[in-house]
């Protein structure tokens, strides 16, 4: 038999994709013993399918298994058996460096623009799976708590540095408020009051500001001192320097005085 890409009847596919329903039934419920999927790993081990095979392989499932869905137990399954597995660090590390640089599958590859207008059409507006949808409370509440486990904050970071006189600090006056030392110092200013405006009167409107009570310029040595810094809505946030000047004395009879310097 000559080489080449054959194309199937339509019957043929049919036969394929209802033996495909079949298999995937009868694994529902089934594990592979580890010696089964030892030496299956082993038996591949150092395995490589060539440029042309792989084409081969590809055209061939794009016509059999088009249109083709697993069912929906198989899903659920398939969601069960992966339900608390977390892999290793060690994994991690193996995944990312068989698709850094020149192993990436898309490695020197330019998309082109009709290629994404396609994606755009296909999943874009109406079409995409999410449209018109809401998460429950529930999920939110689930995808929250997955985030925090996943990802560690604060104290549970990896990056965490303990002593806080220790962050980051530019020595330049516009930088420094874009600085972690800052980031720290308001999010501190905010959680002492609630993320809430000290004033808290009707006026109240817009978002949160951690505001320096004695100036930002003049005191540098106060500017990542918790009790000189309150949250103010803007509305109420001083916007000249003689007013902030006048206001100072009211707001630092609003902040309760902490001795340590964050």
């Amino acid at each position: 038999m000559s080489k080449g890409i054959y194309l199937r009847k339509e019957s043929h596919r049919n036969q394929l994709l209802k033996a495909a329903e079949v298999s995937a039934a009868r694994r529902i419920g089934k594990k592979q013993l580890p010696e089964t999927i030892k030496l299956r790993v082993a038996s591949r081990a150092g395995y490589r399918h060539s440029e042309e095979t792989k084409i081969k392989i590809g055209l061939s499932n794009s016509i059999v298994l088009k249109g083709y869905k697993h069912p929906k137990e198989f899903g659920i399954q398939i969601s069960k058996r992966l339900t608390g597995h977390e892999t290793t660090r060690e994994t991690r590390l193996k995944i990312g460096e068989s698709n850094r640089g020149e192993k990436n599958g898309m490695y020197g590859k330019i998309v082109s623009e009709e290629t994404r207008k396609k994606l755009r059409e296909k999943k874009g507006g109406e079409k995409h799976p999410f449209w018109g949808k809401h998460h429950s409370d529930a999920t939110k509440k689930k995808i929250s708590e997955q985030k925090l486990i996943s990802t560690p904050r604060g104290e549970n970071s990896p990056h965490w540095i303990s002593d806080r006189t220790k962050l980051q600090k530019y020595g330049d006056d516009n930088k420094d408020r874009r600085s972690s030392a800052y980031n720290a110092w308001r999010k501190s200013v905010w959680l002492r009051d609630g993320f809430k405006c000290k004033i808290g009167n009707p006026d109240c409107a817009g978002r949160i500001e951690a505001h320096h009570i004695l100036e930002w310029r003049k005191y540098p040595e106060l500017r990542y001192q918790i009790n000189n810094g309150i949250t103010l809505c803007h509305a109420h946030h001083p916007r000249k320097r003689a007013e902030e000047k006048r206001l100072s004395p009211y707001f630092q009879s609003l902040v309760s005085v902490l001795k340590e310097p964050i």
